[in-house]
């Protein structure tokens, strides 16, 4: 969760996963459903932390985060990533985002999870 690094820059955020570990992250086993083992909040959302944060800080609903992040189609097909992007052309970099204007999965597991990298089942 840095802004303007290149991928091979250490972190200056000690609560930021760095991109190096993030790097050729596969889709999860089965991507078709939330993993047994999940947490899983009110709203429905599950997620399970595949590494755990160096921080403590939980962002607020109208902050704006740096983050590293893939996402994958329920058949194993990454759709966007910012540490391996499919785009030709795009370079592998954090995105800075509000939490207020993403998609409510994210919102909620960016503020629950903190500075871990969480597998978020956003359905």
């Amino acid at each position: 969760m840095r802004a303007n690094q290149s991928p091979a820059e250490p972190s200056a955020n000690p609560a930021v996963a760095p991109v190096e570990a993030l790097r050729g992250v596969p889709a999860p086993p089965d991507v078709e459903q939330p993993p047994a083992d999940a947490a899983r909040t009110a709203s429905g959302l599950a997620s399970k932390v595949l590494i755990p944060g160096r921080g403590a800080d939980h962002p607020g609903l109208n902050d704006s985060v740096n983050v590293n992040y893939s996402g994958w189609t329920t058949d194993g097909k990454m759709f966007d990533s910012s540490v391996a992007p499919p785009q030709p052309g795009r370079e592998a970099k954090p995105v800075t985002f509000s939490l207020a204007r993403v998609l409510p999965g994210w919102t909620e597991g960016v503020r629950l999870n903190g500075a871990s990298v969480p597998l978020l089942a956003c359905h």
